[in-house]
């Protein structure tokens, strides 16, 4: 980990290689000379989809809606967008089709998202309509549903149109959620946002060092050590997704800084590219030596390209 010490008064940088807390009392003096401190832990992943509207709006709509429905999964928003996508009522041999799951799976998941079953209440995004004959029932969007299914399609827009709508969720809305479905079965919502919250706000935690708990605060989500060990190396009576891993604060043990893996950008990259409706662009990684030579974290959105690594995933 490296500190970045400014040192006001006397006009001078200098850089120290951090591993044991030693600097904290030369960061304190600078800081009272009129200087800054930069916290540099590790390099972070940026690219064209990683910052774009359409990745930065998804992230907001995941987050609002699990502030909405904690219990709600990935399957149950894909669920939902698969319902939206058509102009009918869909059937729910139509609904097991599209999500690639068993039958009986898809009528508990139908049931937990629409009025529940049995003493269990359901959160009531879907409605169970009766069909062409007494034995078939019809899923529809409720108002509830819709405002969150809108709530995606529509982020940054005032088009509400519905045929817009159903091509948005369509073309990139569902193939994003297929690739976290793919590679995170089985996912809660809370866990997917704490996912990407740690790829939207790498340089909070790579380069000021912000502890892990700004997720709880920015997004309500509770229990992130349960989340990290389903996203991380997980336990020994069940394997992580290995799409995170866990850093340590230099001067504060106590402070854990999470990163994703390079399977976890892999995957991050391939929902944000989805939601651009294109391929994955190069992930850019700041160099080492352009961070040691930087003023703030947030110099890095005037870095050249020379000044990153790039990967192409």
């Amino acid at each position: 980990m490296f500190l970045i010490v400014h040192k006001g008064n006397l006009n001078v940088k200098s850089l120290l290689y951090v591993e044991h807390g030693s600097c904290t009392d030369f960061c304190v003096r600078a800081l009272n000379e009129g200087g800054s401190a930069f916290f540099f832990f590790f390099s972070w992943p940026c690219s064209d989809d990683f910052e774009s509207s359409e990745f930065r709006d998804f992230c907001a709509a995941c987050y609002r809606t699990h502030r909405l429905r904690p219990t709600l999964t990935v399957d149950g928003l894909f669920a939902l967008f698969s319902v939206a996508a058509e102009a009918r009522h869909t059937t729910y041999d139509a609904l097991a089709a599209k999500m690639d799951a068993p039958y009986p799976s898809v009528a508990v998941l139908a049931a937990q998202i629409s009025e529940g079953r049995g003493r269990r209440r359901g959160l009531r995004l879907l409605k169970r309509l009766p069909g062409s004959d007494r034995r078939q029932i019809l899923l529809g969007t409720t108002k509830l549903g819709g405002a969150i299914t809108r709530r995606f399609a529509c982020a940054g827009s005032n088009q509400i149109d519905r045929t817009a709508v159903q091509n948005r969720l369509r073309d990139s809305l569902l193939p994003a959620l297929s690739v976290a479905r793919e590679h995170a079965p089985n996912l809660t919502l809370s866990t997917f946002c704490v996912l990407l919250f740690i790829a939207e706000h790498g340089a909070d935690f790579g380069g000021k060092g912000q502890a892990a708990n700004l997720i709880s605060k920015s997004t309500g989500i509770v229990n992130l050590p349960k989340h990290f060990s389903i996203l991380a190396g997980g336990n020994t009576e069940k394997p992580g997704l290995g799409l995170i891993k866990i850093e340590q604060h230099s001067l504060d043990r106590r402070i854990v800084l999470p990163r994703l893996t390079d399977k976890g950008v892999s995957v991050v990259a391939s929902i944000a590219a989805a939601l651009r409706s294109k391929e994955p662009a190069p992930m850019r990684f700041p160099k080492a030596e352009k961070l040691r030579e930087a003023d703030c974290p947030e110099d890095v959105k005037g870095f050249g390209k020379e000044d990153f690594d790039e990967k192409r995933i």
